[in-house]
């Protein structure tokens, strides 16, 4: 964790520093984080040489802190570690959390303070993972991409070289899903990132603990930097999580769902072609399977992962419907063939009615986190809110990614006419 400099232009505020003084910053981890977590973005705020145009932060303070051992023992770790007069606090997703708790236990421990991606309201993702719907994610993935491997390929037996090797390939990829895509989405949050039970039962959304600590608000400034990821999430997030640009799991998705097409269509027109014709049904049958696989990672896949993370889901509502009233109209329809009939009176038959219907919603989000949990809309702690366009969770932790949303703070611009942070002399 570092330390950096600011200054605060806060509509109604008194500045915080002068221009002429220095500020520091922590630089809080997130889940299972450590002391490199945030280090791809505060070297080169805080290196002895800067991006051109980028004000040089001149102490550095980076720690490691034990986070899963719920949210309050994080906090109190950070709040006997950290903090300061002229201090800023910076946390990446659960660290953020821990911020807001050290700043309630004590709204002097920092000048203020600046959540990115911080599941402020909660991450449902910490409850999937605890109710086995992270699993079964998982699971429902691997049956569709193993479908078409399982049922065999008629272009393995017939075709030879290219063909043939891409289509071997196809074979694998349910494996290759299982142990790559999986397990660098679902189980490096779960298992990587430390969901314990205690840090995943303070991170319900529904739970005591978030719904107690939701209501409390301290003068501290702040500043709530939010994630909004392009579809496809899931894919975008799996190149993150592997390291690699997010195009590289759009990429990845791309080619797997254009062998498995290739594939079905191999077996579809195998059907048609003697002397396979006469068993018509079964290759047919045989593209339906490969196709299965196609389908679930070019559509089905996004919005299951939104449901994982809580950004995909079903709420009540009341909807008015203009329909026809049989209590006025005794089950008689007064229609007519011509609407310009002077003795047609429709009208008297139908009326506004509210009714209760499921209605289905998304939510933008990081990939792992809702916007509306970064942003901790409708609670007690919040500031002024930041959008971070086409970044995920993964990539806040990477300056070029998230550089075009800290410059702006960094510098003391001004965004959308909103005076903000200023770290810098």
């Amino acid at each position: 964790m570092k330390k950096i400099c600011f200054l605060l232009i806060a509509c109604g505020l008194f500045p915080l520093l002068t221009r002429a003084q220095s500020r520091n910053v922590d630089w809080i981890h997130g889940l299972g984080g450590d002391e490199t977590s945030w280090k791809p973005v505060d070297d080169i705020y805080g290196g002895t040489s800067t991006q051109a145009g980028q004000r040089q932060i001149p102490v550095r303070r980076r720690d490691r802190f034990v986070t899963a051992n719920g949210i309050p023992s994080f906090a109190s770790e950070v709040q006997n570690n950290t903090g300061g007069a002229n201090t800023i606090a910076i946390g990446h997703s659960l660290g953020g959390t821990a911020i807001r708790q050290a700043d309630i236990w004590n709204p002097n421990q920092w000048a203020g303070t600046i959540t990115v991606g911080a599941p402020l309201a909660g991450a449902q993702i910490a409850t999937s993972t605890q109710n086995g719907v992270a699993q079964q994610f998982i699971n429902q993935g691997t049956v569709e991409l193993l479908r078409g491997p399982g049922a065999g390929s008629i272009a393995l037996q017939i075709l030879a070289g290219p063909v043939g090797i891409l289509l071997d390939y196809v074979a694998h990829y349910g494996t290759l899903y299982s142990n790559n895509i999986a397990s660098l989405v679902v189980q490096a949050i779960s298992g990587k990132l430390s969901l314990t039970n205690s840090t995943a039962g303070d991170l319900n959304p529904t739970g005591g603990y978030m719904q107690e600590v939701a209501n409390q608000n301290t003068n501290t400034p702040k500043i709530q930097i939010w994630g909004r990821e392009d579809n496809p999430i899931l894919w975008r997030l799996a190149g993150s999580f592997a390291d690699e640009p997010d195009q590289w799991g759009v990429n990845l998705s791309s080619r797997a769902a254009g062998v498995y097409t290739t594939a079905a269509d191999i077996e579809y027109v195998t059907s048609w072609v003697p002397p396979f014709i006469f068993a018509h049904g079964y290759y047919n049958w045989r593209g339906h399977q490969w196709m299965a696989g196609a389908n679930w990672i070019r559509t089905t896949s996004n919005p299951a992962w939104q449901t994982v993370i809580g950004a995909a889901y079903y709420e009540s509502a009341i909807v008015p419907y203009w329909e026809y009233d049989f209590a006025t109209c005794g089950g008689v329809a007064q229609l007519c063939g011509d609407p310009n009939d002077p003795n047609c009176d429709d009208s008297r038959c139908f009326r506004w009615v509210d009714r209760q219907v499921n209605v289905y919603r998304v939510e933008q989000s990081d990939g792992v986190v809702t916007a509306s949990s970064q942003r901790n809309d409708g609670r007690a702690w919040r500031g002024h809110i930041v959008e971070a366009p086409g970044v995920n969770h993964m990539e806040m932790l990477q300056y070029d990614q998230i550089s075009l949303t800290f410059n702006p703070i960094f510098n003391g611009d001004n965004t959308g006419n909103q005076s903000i942070f200023r770290i810098g002399q």
